[in-house]
């Protein structure tokens, strides 16, 4: 991975009024389960149960990572949450590969439903990682909602998600 310049000091001395009870660290993995889920409420980021998660995932630091520019606020009405160029940025700076993680979501949530699937998901005792992709890169025409990687020993078990909304008269 190359090395980008990323003063993470500035990006301290920015979140340092809303670390009360937290770490950095705590605050760097909610942002990277905001990125890793696309859209996401605080009730799903405080069911993933992170280490620190109740000292992170609340309102009040969710609205101040929002007015930061570290996560945007997809829909108000729902409080769904996205992520951000800026948070992308600064997971890149503090080692995360971001062509493991999806691209910044441009729309207002409608894929919410997706996350309840993929926080189950998160909670599975061999999961390794959850990706993205898109067959083939170039002009894209199959792109499954995700890829759910398992690990087992030195056994690896790709399954491409694929989640259906519900719908009327089913």
């Amino acid at each position: 991975m190359e090395k980008i310049y990323y003063d993470l000091d500035a990006v301290k001395r920015e979140l340092k009024p809303i670390m009360s009870g937290g770490s950095y660290e705590n605050i760097y993995q909610l942002l990277y389960n905001v990125t890793l889920l696309k859209y996401s409420t605080q009730g799903h980021l405080k069911s993933i149960g992170f280490s620190g998660a109740e000292k992170v995932v609340t309102k009040k630091k969710l609205q101040a990572l929002s007015e930061l520019g570290y996560v945007r606020l997809a829909n108000k009405n729902l409080g769904i949450y996205s992520t951000t160029t800026k948070t992308l940025q600064l997971l890149k700076a503090v080692g995360h590969n971001l062509n493991l993680l999806p691209a910044v979501p441009k729309g207002i949530g409608f894929e919410i439903y997706n996350t309840d699937v993929f926080v189950q998901a998160l909670k599975l005792p061999n999961y390794y990682t959850l990706l993205y992709p898109q067959f083939p890169q170039e002009n894209p025409y199959i792109i499954p909602d995700a890829l759910l990687v398992l690990k087992e020993d030195h056994r690896y078990q790709l399954n491409f998600l694929e989640v259906e909304a519900e719908k009327p008269n089913w």
